[in-house]
């Protein structure tokens, strides 16, 4: 048996839950979108200072090449494009201080600032030769870079080192062109000077890898104090 008067305060009273809830519920979702957002926008902020460069390294085998060998020539060659490109990106966000920060210091630098990865490679006739190709791609966090740029700036034998090792890589790199030419144009039989141009060749390869992977350390070595640098407007960027 229902009483009316209790079923009509129910009622009522449901009502007056029902309508203090929606106010609730809307803040709470107002809420929860409002504390959301700054995160969102930090992320976003992020991607957006990430850059990607993608580069593309060929070698044509010849007679005298092993696939390893034109493997090698072929990333050697993705890897120094990626990074030419990698240092004219910097240069295009970062600014010269009295002169000082000069186009030759920002690309020794670069070597061990960036990562280049490899991403696919693939092996194709062209013509009546083997084409090895390799492509890589450099990422480039704008941020981490321009502080990287500012602690290493501080760290005067680190800048000899890396100049030092730039040099010593150009050199290599002008080294493994003259022996894959001499290489190309051999004719005849396998030779004593043959091998040693092969040897030399591969060994310059392996000079290249092992002055990278130092430059890589030097930056480590400092990146620590790039990493504690307080949070604002760094040194040498390009105002937004």
């Amino acid at each position: 048996m229902s009483i009316p008067g209790r079923a009509t305060e129910n009622i009522q009273h449901g009502r007056r839950e029902s309508t203090f809830v929606q106010p609730v519920v809307f803040l709470m979702v107002t809420l929860c979108a409002f504390l959301t957002l700054p995160l969102m926008q930090i992320q976003s902020s992020h991607a957006a200072a990430i850059e990607e460069i993608e580069a593309s390294g060929q070698h044509h085998m010849g007679d005298r090449d092993s696939k390893l060998d034109g493997r090698r020539l072929a990333l050697q060659d993705a890897k120094r494009k990626a990074l030419e490109s990698a240092g004219t990106y910097i240069e295009s966000f970062t600014e010269v201080k009295n002169a000082q920060l000069s186009q030759d210091i920002i690309r020794s630098y670069t070597a061990g600032i960036v990562e280049v990865r490899e991403v696919d490679e693939k092996a194709e006739m062209v013509g009546q030769s083997l084409a090895i190709t390799i492509r890589v791609k450099a990422r480039i966090d704008k941020d981490v870079v321009v502080r990287q740029i500012a602690a290493l700036w501080k760290d005067r034998e680190t800048q000899r080192e890396l100049e030092a090792a730039r040099k010593k890589i150009q050199q290599y790199e002008q080294q493994v062109a003259g022996l894959s030419r001499e290489l190309q144009t051999a004719k005849g039989p396998m030779t004593p000077r043959i091998a040693e141009v092969q040897e030399s060749r591969r060994q310059a390869l392996t000079q290249i890898d092992a002055e990278t992977l130092l430059t890589k350390a030097s930056v480590a070595m400092v990146g620590t104090e790039a990493e504690r640098t307080v949070s604002g407007p760094a040194p040498f960027q390009k105002p937004r």
